[in-house]
Formats: C-alpha cells, sequence, structure tokens
C-alpha cells in the first residue's frame, strides 16, 4: 500500500493599504492559485496539482495552510507568488513557511497568531472590552488550527 506524501504551504495574504479582505473565502483563494498554476505551467501543471487544497484559512488574520503533494511543491509555491488578484481585489500571496507534517504547520502557524495577537493589541491598547474580543478571536482560531490534524 502506498502512502500519500503531503506538504503543507503556509501563505499570508497582503493587500495594500491594509485593505479588508473579509468577503474573500476559501474557494476564491483556491480557484485563483489554481487559474496562476494553469496560466503558468498549463494544463500538465494543472493536472499535477488538481488535488491541492485548502486546509485553513483566515481572513481576519490573513493567512492560509494549503496541503499538496509533496512532488508537486515547488509548481504550487511558484504560482503562488504570481497571484497578484483574489476576487478583483489586489493582493500579494507569501509563503512564510512549508512543512511535511500538519502538526508542524500548526505550530508555526499559532506563533503567528500571537504575533498577530500582540500587533493587534499595540494598536487598541486603550480599549479593554476590544482586547478582550481580539483575545477571544485568537483562541477560537487556535482551537481551529488544532482541529485540523484530526
Amino acid at each position: 500500500m502506498v502512502r500519500f506524501k503531503n506538504r503543507y504551504i503556509l501563505v499570508e495574504i497582503e493587500t495594500p493599504n491594509e485593505e479588508s479582505i473579509n468577503d474573500i473565502s476559501s474557494y476564491d483563494l483556491l480557484t485563483t492559485i489554481k487559474e496562476s498554476i494553469s496560466n503558468n505551467y498549463g494544463d500538465l501543471g494543472s493536472a499535477k496539482t488538481a488535488f491541492f487544497q485548502v486546509k485553513y484559512y483566515n481572513a481576519a488574520v490573513r493567512i492560509a495552510i494549503i496541503r499538496v503533494a509533496r512532488d508537486y511543491i515547488s509548481i504550487l509555491a511558484n504560482s503562488i507568488t504570481f497571484v497578484t488578484q483574489v476576487k478583483s481585489k489586489s493582493v500579494k500571496l507569501r509563503q512564510l513557511h512549508c512543512s511535511g507534517t500538519i502538526k508542524k504547520m500548526e505550530i508555526k502557524a499559532v506563533v503567528l497568531l500571537n504575533v498577530w495577537l500582540n500587533n493587534a493589541l499595540k494598536k487598541v491598547s486603550t480599549n479593554p472590552i476590544e482586547m478582550q474580543e481580539i483575545k477571544t478571536l485568537v483562541d477560537t482560531e487556535i482551537e481551529n488550527l488544532s482541529k485540523l490534524e484530526q
């Protein structure tokens, strides 16, 4: 029996002027990356990476975790850099981390969530209600990340 070997890529979604990306869904991100693969690698690249999947997406924190077969990680990673628009919004996708296990990816994502939390708390440090809302948001996202490996 053959085991399928996957890689996981942690992607950050950057926008100019810190625009909101709340209307962009994981499906929109998936289809945009598929279009980029098709444009850059043609039908062969599309066929090789046909089964990649967005495992986790958070518009508030602007990160996504994408799973792809180990042999085709370079096709996906290269195509991610060519994405300039998602759902008519100007974006730039940046690969932050690549891992062979979802557990290690979860650890890296939790570190990034904590960095995002600290930056957000610095911005609203005077309002305790907003600080509590941000902390509960990060706590729920960490719980969602821990559910990925199940």
